[in-house]
C-alpha cells in the first residue's frame, strides 16, 4: 500500500467546495520527485523508504539532477493506477452530450392548420361532432379510417358535400353555445381540440352500435376534451375543474370517463404521422364546408337580387 501522499487539492472559487481541474502538488526539495527506473515509475515517499540505500549527499543531489533531465526528456508511463483513475493529477471528463428528446405531436408539426378563434372553432367542433354522433355521415368516418394509412381514398363529390354541409348547419344553437363557453373557459390549443374529435372517431370505429341519445353529445364532447387534455398537455384540468366549467356532475364526468376509456381499450395514443394526417384532412374538411357555404351565400344573393330586379 503506497504511503498518503502530500498534495494540496487547489479548489476553484466558483465550483461551491468542488475541486478544480488543476491539482498543485507540494514539492520537498530534500526528497525527489517521482523517479523513473526501468522504465518504471516510483511512487512518492515524504521520507526516504527503509529499503532504500542512501547515497552520499552529493551523489544524491546529481542523481536527483539526472533524473529529471530523463523525465523531462522521456516521461514514465502511466500506471495503472492513473489509468483507473486514481491519484490522478488532472481529472478529466467526458463531454456530456443530452440525448435527443423524440418530438411529440403538436400543431406546429403540420403546415396547414385551422387557425380559428375560439367562436369559429368552437362552431367547427360542434359540427363534426354532430355529423358523427348523431348523423353518421359516411364521408366524415372516412376521415379517420384515411388517416390510419399513407394512401388516401378519393375525396367525396359535390354533391356528397352540399348535403353534409346541410347536415352540419342542422347542429343545435344550444350545443354551439356550449362549445363556445367550454373552449372559452380552457383555453385549450388546437391539437387538443382536434384530437379530442379523433378520440370520438375512434370511439364509434370501436362500437359502431353506440346510439347517441338526444343531448348526449354535451357529455361526449366534454369527456373527449377531458381525455385529450390530459394526454397531450402537461398543464391538465382536474374532474373538479371540469365539472364547474360545464355544469356536470363530478361523478357523472368519472363515470363517463371510465366507459369511454374502456371502449378504447385505454389505448389513447396516437401515431404522429396519423395524428398529422388527420389534422390536414380536418383542415381540408372544413375549407370544403367554407366552400359550400360561401357558394350557398352567393346564390341566395344572387336570388334576391334578381327578386328585387323583377320587383
Amino acid at each position: 500500500m503506497y504511503p498518503q501522499h502530500q498534495y494540496h487539492q487547489a479548489l476553484d472559487p466558483t465550483s461551491n467546495g468542488v475541486p478544480g481541474p488543476i491539482y498543485t502538488q507540494q514539492r520537498n526539495p530534500v526528497n525527489p520527485p517521482t523517479a523513473s527506473i526501468a522504465g518504471q515509475p516510483q511512487p512518492l515517499y515524504p521520507h526516504p523508504h527503509p529499503h532504500q540505500q542512501q547515497l552520499p549527499p552529493p551523489l544524491q543531489q546529481q542523481q536527483q539532477q539526472q533524473q529529471q533531465q530523463q523525465q523531462q526528456q522521456h516521461p514514465p508511463p502511466p500506471s495503472s493506477s492513473a489509468l483507473n483513475g486514481q491519484h490522478n493529477p488532472i481529472p478529466r471528463h467526458p463531454p456530456h452530450h443530452p440525448p435527443a428528446q423524440e418530438p411529440l405531436p403538436s400543431a406546429s408539426d403540420v403546415q396547414q392548420t385551422l387557425g380559428l378563434a375560439v367562436p369559429q372553432m368552437a362552431e367547427f367542433a360542434s359540427s363534426m361532432v354532430y355529423l358523427m354522433w348523431h348523423a353518421r355521415r359516411p364521408s366524415v368516418m372516412a376521415l379517420h379510417s384515411n388517416s390510419r394509412t399513407p394512401i388516401t381514398n378519393a375525396l367525396a363529390n359535390q354533391n356528397d358535400n352540399q348535403e353534409t354541409a346541410h347536415i352540419a348547419s342542422s347542429t343545435s344553437s344550444a350545443f354551439k353555445k356550449f362549445s363556445r363557453q367550454i373552449l372559452h373557459a380552457t383555453q385549450l390549443s388546437e391539437s387538443v381540440v382536434m384530437l379530442s374529435l379523433k378520440y370520438i372517431a375512434m370511439l364509434l370505429q370501436r362500437n359502431p352500435n353506440i346510439q347517441g341519445a338526444e343531448g348526449s353529445e354535451y357529455r361526449l364532447f366534454t369527456v373527449a376534451l377531458m381525455l385529450a387534455n390530459k394526454f397531450l398537455d402537461d398543464n391538465t384540468f382536474t374532474n373538479k375543474t371540469w365539472s364547474e366549467v360545464s355544469g356536470m356532475k363530478v361523478t357523472d364526468l368519472n363515470i363517463m370517463e371510465l366507459e369511454f376509456l374502456d371502449v378504447l381499450s385505454f389505448r389513447l395514443f396516437v401515431r404522429k404521422d396519423e395524428f398529422e394526417r388527420w389534422k390536414v384532412a380536418l383542415v381540408n374538411f372544413k375549407n370544403q364546408l367554407q366552400s359550400v357555404y360561401q357558394a350557398q351565400e352567393q346564390e341566395q344573393r344572387q336570388k334576391m337580387i334578381e327578386a328585387s330586379l323583377k320587383s
